[in-house]
């Protein structure tokens, strides 16, 4: 190989080089995507009837869960009710709290789930992730 088929080898590496350096850069880490989604929650209410007068009390980074969402629902009767429902039930309300906002699902990683733990008076009702239909 001559001089000029070397330049042309050792161009060609630096310039895939370069691509995988740049593409690598532009990806958002687990935890900066993490953080990001909790300060979208934040300012997340849901629309849904039944749970729009429920309070998003805490939301914050997880290393088993990536996002947790703590909601307390302040209405005794609707506790009551909760409780007397089925898991699966429960889990079924559960996902009322779930942001149905395609920009929210674009934030997480494939990886990542948003953890809800659902409270009323007497403490923890139900806890369990959001389904996503995931991209």
């Amino acid at each position: 190989m001559g001089d000029t088929g070397h330049k042309t080898l050792w161009s060609l590496a630096a310039l895939v080089l370069i691509a995988g350096v740049l593409t690598a850069c532009g990806e958002k880490t687990d935890d900066e995507r993490a953080d990001e989604a909790v300060e979208w929650l934040l300012g997340y209410r849901s629309s849904d009837k039944v749970a729009r007068d429920w309070r998003l009390t805490s939301v914050r980074r997880s290393k088993q869960h990536a996002v947790v969402m703590d909601v307390t629902i302040p209405d005794v009767t609707q506790v009551r009710r909760m409780r007397s429902l089925s898991r699966m039930q429960q889990y079924e309300i559960l996902q009322l709290m779930c942001p149905r906002r395609a920009a929210f699902r674009e934030i997480l990683s494939k990886r990542q789930k948003l953890w809800i733990n659902l409270n009323g008076q007497g403490g923890n009702i139900i806890s369990g992730s959001c389904k996503f239909e995931r991209r």
